[in-house]
């Protein structure tokens, strides 16, 4: 690998190899994108099927070489802009066309030189960058690749590929950011929305995730916290064995290793939430998206701002990447973000982690620590304020509810069911109930049969008999008061 590294430093060698492998890529492209549009055809051709894998995949190497951070900047040769198109046109090409490649590491690879170009500080990594986003393919076609490739990702049976993919391609989008034309981008994908969309389903693996590694990356920082507190007691820590000392120093470094990794990507998840909350509330303020979203953010504002925050408390926070007043900051915006009606229910509705003091809680910290202006803490109040008036109006309609017969509720997860639908095996479910679970698994949650939304048949008589039964209620409690 280091005579590699120095042999590629070497201009002259570097250019020679450049020159070779444009040519290559211009010809590879040439086979399945004669016209220069995308997407391809469906039917690989057979010049590009008989083709061995490491045709693309040397080219793949020498790029992610030539622009990964092991050369130095210094003695890489600079190329003109225009020389950098060919292969930004063959990354390009390719990304948008999974179906090309049998083998799903070679996709892998392709989005991760997708990801040293937008992130690498290099000549050669900025460069590659300006041309795949500038390229007149990139316009319509670049964010929705990378928004397929996140989804396809969860399909690889390793956990750590897929979330070092995710937590890459969330780098990604926020790089993008620069560029408008790929915010139109993501706005206009964003329009198509429907249960069966990629964008969709992007949306809810994002919030997955960020659910995911915001609770390990938590729960690694309270163990961090016991063992430091067990070691502060130095009466306590030497009544210990050496062997049970050395197993809570290796418990402590493992813990701080993940903890690190978890926090990261937590940084990663959350600042492309922040990101696509702002450009695109609408994609969040779904019924299928609103609740998980909500109770995610409930949970983080109830570790960071509750009775047991104090359990967060480490010695050396930055040293694992934790800064609360900035995650604070963060879910703050994005709250703001969505703060219509729907987000607002969702938020009330959170009988896990919602609190109405969190957010009284989480107002006084960011004035004190100075990480919002006065006007964002008003607004925040504000939202928390109406968030609870919803809260209160939910807990007296669930008083009033209290009773309601087996047949209204939901088998799943046992509320009054709202819009109700059958399933082909003839149960009835709260269409909301349904569609999450869809979202994240095809099939019907009692049965384990393949299920899709279009299966699901509205029960008009069972929702007016709930409409009718609710109406009673409340007549029969406006006599009453």
């Amino acid at each position: 690998i280091a005579t590699a590294s120095i042999v590629y430093e070497d201009p002259k060698y570097t250019k020679s190899n450049f020159d070779f492998y444009s040519l290559v890529s211009e010809w590879i492209v040439s086979l399945v994108c004669p016209d220069s549009k995308l997407p391809l055809a469906a039917v690989v051709p057979a010049e590009f099927a008989a083709l061995p894998d490491y045709f693309v995949q040397d080219i793949i190497d020498f790029m992610t070489q030539l622009i990964g951070p092991s050369l130095s900047t210094q003695r890489q040769p600079l190329f003109l802009q225009d020389e950098w198109d060919r292969f930004a046109k063959f990354v390009l090409v390719f990304c948008c066309s999974p179906t090309y490649f049998s083998n799903p590491n070679i996709m892998e690879r392709f989005f991760n030189v997708v990801f040293l170009a937008c992130t690498g500080r290099c000549q050669a990594a900025q460069s590659l960058r300006d041309s795949l986003a500038l390229h007149p393919l990139a316009g319509p076609n670049l964010i929705p690749s990378i928004v397929n490739f996140y989804v396809d990702v969860g399909l690889l049976d390793d956990p750590g590929t897929q979330f070092t993919s995710r937590f890459r391609m969330s780098l990604v989008m926020g790089q993008l950011e620069t560029y408008p034309l790929h915010i139109d981008a993501t706005r206009q994908l964003a329009k198509q929305m429907s249960m069966d969309s990629p964008f969709i389903r992007f949306i809810n693996a994002m919030i997955n995730d960020t659910t995911h590694v915001l609770g390990e990356s938590l729960t690694l920082l309270q163990t961090i916290h016991e063992i430091e507190v067990e070691k502060a007691n130095s009466t306590a820590w030497s009544k210990l064995s050496s062997d049970a000392q050395r197993r809570q120093m290796h418990k402590l470094s493992h813990s701080e290793e993940r903890c690190r990794l978890f926090f990261n990507l937590t940084k990663g998840t959350l600042d492309l939430l922040h990101y696509l909350s702002r450009i695109v509330p609408s994609a969040f303020l779904r019924p299928e998206l609103t609740e998980p979203l909500a109770s995610m953010m409930n949970f983080a504002l109830q570790q960071l701002c509750g009775s047991k925050s104090s359990k967060l408390s480490v010695t050396n926070p930055e040293k694992y990447s934790f800064y609360p007043d900035k995650m604070l900051s963060l879910l703050t915006d994005v709250y703001l973000n969505l703060e219509g009606k729907e987000f607002i229910q969702a938020v009330a509705k959170d009988d896990r982690s919602y609190e109405s003091s969190l957010f009284d809680t989480c107002a006084r910290k960011l004035y004190t620590t100075g990480t919002k202006s006065e006007e964002d803490v008003s607004k925040f109040r504000d939202f928390g304020e109406r968030v609870h008036e919803v809260y209160v109006r939910n807990m007296h309609m669930e008083e009033l509810t209290a009773g309601a017969p087996s047949d209204f509720r939901d088998p799943i997860m046992d509320t009054l069911m709202e819009d109700p639908v059958i399933l082909p095996s003839g149960l009835r479910v709260d269409r909301g109930v349904i569609s999450r679970h869809l979202l994240n698994e095809p099939t019907d949650p009692f049965n384990r049969q393949h299920l899709t939304l279009d299966m699901l048949i509205a029960d008009t008589t069972l929702r007016n008999r709930i409409e009718a039964w609710i109406s009673e209620k409340l007549a029969t409690k406006k006599e009453k008061d």
